[in-house]
């Protein structure tokens, strides 16, 4: 997949503040598209063979948060920055750097979920925070 790769390898992965998900038919993947607080925006490519792996810790996470966070169901909110809405929609701009994501670390901190994903040669791509209960969107 051609754009795989930056040509400069940065040190600090992006740290993404709003993602949106897709799905492209041509690559049979689902693309994220993230942007950082600077506006500059990343696509990171997801196999259905991660995200079979990935959900799975999705929902464990979902599962723990109801079980410590009693009551809180009424404070989802929308800081995840997907709302769902179209004007908060990321838009990648031409040229901007793709990643085929080939494992992600996920992991949970002061009420947070952290994902962060990594290419073929394990270097962090991005980072995304978001409140764990973003997860639980029963009230929604």
């Amino acid at each position: 997949m051609a754009g795989e790769r930056e040509n400069n390898q940065t040190a600090t992965p992006f740290r993404l503040t709003s993602i949106t998900l897709g799905y492209s038919v041509e690559q049979d993947r689902v693309r994220l598209d993230g942007v950082d607080a600077d506006g500059k925006t990343l696509t990171l490519w997801l196999t259905a063979r991660l995200l079979h792996r990935l959900v799975p810790h999705l929902i464990e996470r979902q599962t723990d948060m109801q079980f410590s966070v009693q009551g809180s169901a009424s404070e989802t909110t929308d800081e995840v920055g997907s709302s769902g809405e179209q004007a908060n929609n990321v838009q990648c701009a031409p040229g901007s750097p793709e990643t085929l994501v080939a494992s992600i670390d996920v992991s949970t901190r002061d009420a947070q979920l952290l994902l962060v994903f990594k290419d073929s040669e394990d270097k962090q791509r991005g980072v995304f925070v978001m409140p764990l209960s973003a997860l639980d969107r029963k009230s929604t």
